[in-house]
């Protein structure tokens, strides 16, 4: 949403040879073009759907890890117990196409506050199947760890 202010921020940093880490929701891939070659690491959000409760972001993803993928970067994919496998099975054919060596975290909600139907076990790895049938090469599961160090 800051485009010109991220790239006059980049830009000192860079004078200053600094690395830079873009955390970001992966919703506007023409905001990211001219920013790209000055990131060191692209960490993307991918918004389903079923997790969200809101509408689907498929071809703003898709052009996104288009541009994102000429650097570093991984997609963390948050899921709840209202995450559907259409959901995951379309997200990770679509990562899949971009390039499948791109990291696909799959985090699963951390439980405090209610966030939807609660994550089982079971679920979880029938969601992991289905992320797999795409032939990911790198696909992980990892805790929302700042919400377990009640950091929000």
């Amino acid at each position: 949403m800051y485009a010109e202010f991220l790239g006059a921020l980049i830009a000192r940093l860079k004078e200053r040879s600094f690395k830079v880490y873009l955390e970001t929701n992966g919703t506007l891939p023409g905001q990211l073009a001219p920013l790209i070659d000055s990131i060191d690491i692209v960490a993307m959000d991918f918004k389903l759907p079923s997790a969200t409760h809101g509408k689907g972001w498929w071809q703003e993803h898709e052009e996104f890890l288009k541009i994102a993928s000429r650097k570093k970067v991984f997609v963390k994919i948050v899921v709840t117990g209202d995450t559907k496998e259409g959901d995951i099975e379309r997200a990770a054919a679509l990562m899949k196409a971009v390039d499948g060596k791109i990291p696909f975290i799959v985090q699963p909600v951390h439980a405090e506050g209610g966030a939807g139907e609660a994550l089982t076990s079971a679920r979880l790895l029938a969601l992991l199947e289905v992320a797999s049938r795409h032939a990911l090469e790198n696909i992980r599961v990892i805790p929302q760890v700042h919400k377990m160090l009640g950091v929000r």
